[in-house]
């Protein structure tokens, strides 16, 4: 089965101490890490507790306990690049506990059915044994929800990190 998303996007989220007024399109391009800082999109805000903007088809959103960059175009590698950059060479210093790296997808199928069938393969109810079971029935309006969400399936899988354990 091959089907394209509606939706795609990925991210990288990072737990730790951060200093969100230190974010600002301008820093980013004066370290390098951005190529123009004419590319941003919408408003910027950049305050002690939160910074909140877009630059390209990148957005980025940090609060004192959490970054995020995220991305809407492929190479989705290039946001983890960006991360890194960040990370590595300028905030080095910065005390990060976890590390999460997210793939979002959101699919348009053209039945019950089909959405059933992706369910399946992604979340096989067999390991589930008699509870998994019950989640079965012949009518597909009545497996995985409700059929008001017109065949839609939300995909989010991704990698975390919290010390030297990383689980999917």
């Amino acid at each position: 089965m091959h089907i394209t998303p509606e939706i795609s996007a990925c991210s990288v989220a990072l737990l730790g101490q951060f200093n969100p007024a230190i974010f600002h399109p301008a820093w980013l391009h004066g370290k390098g890490i951005e190529e123009e800082a004419s590319q941003i999109n919408g408003e910027v805000l950049t305050h002690g507790q939160i910074a909140q903007f877009s630059i390209d088809t990148r957005s980025y959103f940090v609060q004192p306990e959490r970054f995020q960059l995220e991305t809407v175009t492929a190479p989705w590698v290039k946001i983890l690049d960006i991360t890194t950059k960040i990370f590595g060479e300028f905030l080095h210093h910065t005390p990060v506990s976890a590390v999460g790296i997210n793939r979002i997808a959101h699919f348009k199928l053209p039945s019950l059915s089909s959405r059933t069938k992706l369910g399946r393969l992604l979340a096989p109810i067999e390991p589930w044994g008699d509870f998994g079971q019950r989640m079965e029935s012949s009518d597909d309006s009545l497996v995985g929800g409700p059929s008001e969400f017109d065949h839609a399936a939300n995909v989010h899988t991704g990698w975390s990190c919290m010390g030297n354990q990383c689980h999917n």
